[in-house]
């Protein structure tokens, strides 16, 4: 795996170096969430598990594990090709399986670490964080689920399905697990993401039908966006830690940086990453200063937010996978901006940062 280091001293926080993998899955790992606080870590994957990690720790039952960011390092400041597996193993807490009898395509977790929420196939599933209980299964979309949501303390679970809908449904309810208590059905193709902002008043979709729709719960309103021309898919979606940006990506091999209130593209970001026949994940750092994304080449992509024309290369990349870079996660917290993780096709996860936020994970 290879890094190109940008200058530390113009950009200390910016992600340069592998410090740990992932290691339990079997097959592609599929989709990436930190938890609020951004302490941990969730992925999922084709071997039908959850597995919840500590990133920055690593794992004690390996003996003579060392940290490496610094090892590989040569004159020129380029980190040369490390195997993953030569990169130590990070902290495994806890697993999952609820009854996911098909892959889990989608994961997310409330925002007081109790619940976790995945997909599998046509089925959405709550698990209880602590104990590893099955809480509630939830049936009724007619095609696979591509993505999940919740609210704050996930009372009401949301899920964005290939069948063109968003279903939302009723954790607390235990009387009916096939009815959601509310469809949205504006789409006209597969739902390729579902987002609950962090006021909880507006739910964000994208879709293969172009359009980016914004729900807003208080007014009752939808507004929906054309960022692309018809036949180019939206693929993913994150909001800015200021909440005043969204940042989309398409199969266009473009991210657009969207302001959340009117629609508008203000940005445009695409020549460092490749996204034309996959979806591969995007997100912002918690200074929002760098847009992380996915790429079909197995790297990741960081572009600095405020350069916004389309024909600038990203001021980093990051190359650590042998195929897509379906999706990444940048760490929640601004205690450690630096902390992004890259999953892929390839079955492995990765965990970034840079050498001194690395050494510093271990002083504490």
């Amino acid at each position: 795996m290879r890094s190109s280091r940008g200058s530390q001293s113009k950009h200390p926080h910016l992600t340069s170096v592998p410090a740990a993998q992932l290691k339990g899955h079997t097959g592609s790992i599929l989709d990436v969430k930190f938890t609020k606080n951004g302490r941990y870590v969730l992925t999922c994957g084709q071997d039908r598990t959850v597995r919840l990690w500590n990133p920055t720790r690593l794992d004690p039952a390996i003996p003579s594990q060392r940290r490496c960011a610094y090892a590989f390092a040569n004159d020129e400041g380029m980190y040369g090709s490390v195997p993953v597996d030569a990169l130590p193993q990070a902290l495994p807490i806890s697993t999952y399986h609820a009854q996911h009898m098909y892959e889990v395509s989608s994961v997310a977790i409330d925002d007081g670490n109790k619940c976790v929420i995945s997909s599998s196939n046509k089925a959405v599933f709550v698990s209880d964080v602590m104990t590893s209980k099955l809480l509630r299964r939830f049936d009724g979309h007619e095609g696979r689920v591509n993505s999940v949501a919740c609210n704050a303390d996930a009372s009401v679970v949301l899920s964005g399905s290939y069948d063109g809908t968003v279903k939302c449904w009723d954790v607390r309810n235990n009387s009916n697990s096939s009815t959601p208590i509310q469809v949205l059905d504006e789409a006209t193709d597969s739902v390729t993401s579902v987002f609950v902002t962090n006021d909880q008043y507006e739910i964000i979709t994208t879709s293969v039908d172009s359009k980016l729709r914004t729900y807003d719960l208080r007014k009752g309103q939808l507004r929906v966006d054309h960022l692309v021309e018809a036949g180019s898919a939206l693929t993913s979606v994150a909001l800015s830690n200021d909440s005043q940006c969204l940042i989309v990506n398409c199969l266009d091999g473009v991210v657009r940086l969207v302001e959340r209130s009117n629609g508008n593209v203000i940005g445009k970001y695409s020549n460092s990453h490749q996204a034309k026949e996959y979806s591969v994940g995007v997100d912002i750092t918690a200074d929002d200063q760098y847009i992380v994304c996915g790429s079909e080449d197995g790297k990741v992509a960081l572009y600095e937010l405020i350069d916004s024309n389309a024909n600038s290369s990203a001021i980093q990349t990051l190359d650590g996978h042998t195929r897509p870079t379906c999706a990444v996660a940048a760490c929640p917290s601004r205690n450690n901006v630096s902390l992004i993780v890259s999953a892929s096709y390839d079955g492995n996860a990765v965990v970034w940062s840079t050498p001194d936020d690395v050494l510093n994970w271990d002083k504490d």
